[in-house]
């Protein structure tokens, strides 16, 4: 018996006796994220605005430090989380530029949680290559639960020192 073919759309054939067709709603299909040119040389693949290398226990690397050996202007895509207090609020947040978006949580110059909640202390912070990265890590940080992200903390900054002094 030779099978029969049913078109349910222009662009959807179905072979009776083959496997069903997916269940609906169908996701969407996503677009492209840049309308240049695969050839275009405007077109780069992530390639962050600076390149962060950490060096063993030298922090950033030298093109990158500062006069006082951190980076005087922290372009590089980071992960970080504030606290109100010790073992307090706690806020995930991802940026290109750590040390103005802290200023910005902490002079409450934005509406929002950290104003609402008066968080504004910088607890802990990790650089990244590429802004995709961050924002994975950022995603994943925001599943942890509490606990996990007060261990991540304490790793790094057991006294809850606020790291802003150390980043400007």
């Amino acid at each position: 018996m030779a099978a029969r073919i049913f078109t349910l759309t222009p662009r959807i054939k179905y072979v009776a006796g083959s496997n069903p067709l997916p269940s609906f709603p169908r996701r969407r299909e996503s677009k492209p994220r840049s309308t240049l040119a695969d050839n275009d040389p405007r077109r780069t693949s992530s390639v962050p605005f600076y390149v962060v290398q950490l060096n063993g226990d030298e922090g950033l690397d030298s093109s990158l430090r500062g006069n006082d050996g951190w980076a005087s202007e922290m372009k590089t895509p980071c992960v970080y989380i504030m606290a109100s207090k010790p073992h307090g609020t706690l806020y995930t947040g991802v940026t290109s530029d750590l040390v103005q978006r802290v200023w910005q949580h902490r002079n409450k110059v934005v509406d929002g949680f950290t104003r609402l909640y008066n968080v504004h202390s910088l607890v802990w912070y990790e650089l990244h290559e590429t802004m995709e990265n961050a924002i994975n890590r950022e995603k994943a940080l925001k599943k942890w639960n509490r606990a996990w992200k007060i261990k991540l903390i304490e790793l790094s900054n057991p006294l809850w020192e606020d790291l802003y002094e150390q980043i400007i």
